[in-house]
């Protein structure tokens, strides 16, 4: 019997199924959120990997959430400003707060460094501490992973939090700092020197990714100068924050200045960061003067609205594709929205 309305019926449980197929494509494309393919590749399947080897507990990794509510206060009384040079980690970073800023004038930075992080809670947070601020350069230095881990696992979770950053900002930058010599940890000087080995090869090979080495300007004859340190041999003193900045701070106008983000001048070859929310593209756009225009593979220009005070263009983007920023006379930047 059934096999027999089956067979009358073919055609119109034909035309049924199809009906329902094509109305769920047409769902499926009007709820899903577009997203922007990394400008610059992540290695998915590594990424796709590292994230299964280290599931973000956030029992275990969400010890300082006072620490990063406190931030975000600070922020909603004074926000700052987008495209900014974002310094994390742990704290060494975090006790560099109260002259940070002076030390990389006339640099616009901030300061997310908290507690004794380590790299996976830094990657835990990524939503709360880096994502909302679009930064330009991302300033990584998280070095309490030596006391745990082998070499190749902090180069693993550096790299994690590598793909994590470029495949939500494919044009920010992100400058490695070598991890620093301490007496503290003198048992593990060794491995210091094959984690900074590794970083560096990898900063090399990687677009967007840069390093700085502050390790060697640390040693006076090859030994420790524990001149640069406060009593516990760990963290540094002014004199070891004078030293850093020395090194960092050429080293970010440099990049600043290659990028071509120089942040009062040189915005014709500035690279904008490109991002999606929900349906709407969002380009920063740096200065109010910037001129900035969107089109999609065919040539149309796709209209865009100017928000200055959050210096930012924004769009609706209605199907996935091909896209062009174009943001100086000559510049473009190409978009893959899927």
């Amino acid at each position: 019997m059934y096999l027999n309305f089956i067979s009358h019926n073919r055609s119109g449980l034909i035309t049924i199924f199809l009906l329902f197929f094509l109305s769920y494509q047409v769902i499926s494309q009007s709820t899903n959120s577009f997203i922007v393919d990394s400008i610059h590749p992540v290695d998915i399947e590594d990424y796709n990997n590292l994230k299964k080897k280290y599931v973000l507990d956030s029992l275990k990794l969400s010890r300082y959430n006072k620490d990063i509510d406190e931030f975000e206060k600070k922020d909603k009384s004074n926000p700052p400003k987008r495209n900014s040079i974002l310094f994390i980690g742990s704290s060494t970073i975090a006790l560099w707060q109260t002259r940070l800023a002076s030390d990389m004038a006339p640099l616009y930075v901030v300061n997310r460094g908290f507690g004794g992080s380590v790299l996976l809670e830094n990657i835990y947070y990524f939503p709360r501490i880096i994502k909302p601020y679009i930064p330009k350069i991302v300033v990584l230095y998280c070095e309490n992973d030596i006391t745990s881990d082998n070499a190749n696992i902090i180069f693993e979770k550096v790299r994690y939090f590598e793909y994590l950053l470029h495949s939500e900002f494919p044009n920010t930058i992100l400058l490695i700092v070598s991890y620093k010599p301490s007496t503290s940890r003198i048992a593990h000087f060794d491995k210091t020197i094959q984690v900074n080995s590794l970083l560096k090869l990898y900063a090399e090979k990687r677009p967007m990714t840069e390093f700085v080495d502050i390790f060697n300007a640390m040693l006076i004859d090859g030994k420790i100068d524990d001149s640069l340190f406060i009593h516990d041999k760990l963290h540094m003193n002014n004199k070891g924050y004078d030293l850093w900045t020395k090194i960092i701070k050429p080293k970010l106008f440099r990049l600043i200045k290659g990028q071509g983000h120089n942040q009062q001048q040189d915005l014709e070859s500035y690279s904008p960061n490109v991002y999606m929310i929900g349906k709407s593209i969002n380009i920063d756009c740096v200065s109010s003067n910037t001129p900035i225009k969107l089109f999609d593979i065919k040539g149309f220009e796709i209209p865009l609205v100017k928000n200055i005070e959050k210096e930012l263009y924004s769009g609706k983007i209605s199907k996935s594709g091909i896209y062009f920023v174009n943001y100086s006379k000559s510049k473009s930047t190409k978009v893959i929205v899927r």
